[in-house]
């Protein structure tokens, strides 16, 4: 699983290897790099919406979903929990990443073998 603390701006304070890899970064303090580039053009407003709500301080769900595009460009579906976690002292959210790929598909198998075999 990826993991990343992130201060009340969105800026990254640590992530993980598992994190690094899953989007395809070489470390977490490249200020040139924007999370929001690995997600697919579709997620990115969602995303977005969801960072704005935050900060106001209104609620988003806990488990939410993203699809993120990997160093190779290819789509993989992304879950991510957040919580908050003392770091340093502070109060600061971290973002718990997995990768659901694998299950999607297996779903998506599911339906069309169940839609083929009533």
């Amino acid at each position: 699983m990826g993991m990343r603390i992130i201060d009340t701006e969105g800026k990254t304070l640590y992530a993980n290897q598992a994190f690094l890899d899953m989007f395809g970064l070489q470390k977490y303090y490249d200020r040139q790099v924007c999370l929001q580039d690995h997600y697919t053009p579709k997620k990115r407003p969602v995303i977005s919406n969801a960072m704005a709500r935050k900060q106001r301080g209104e609620s988003i769900p806990d488990n939410s979903k993203v699809d993120i595009l990997d160093k190779m460009g290819a789509c993989a579906a992304s879950s991510f929990i957040p919580g908050m976690f003392l770091w340093n002292g502070k109060s600061e959210r971290q973002l718990v990443y997995y990768d659901i790929t694998a299950r999607q598909q297996a779903e998506e198998a599911l339906k069309i073998s169940e839609q083929n075999f009533p």
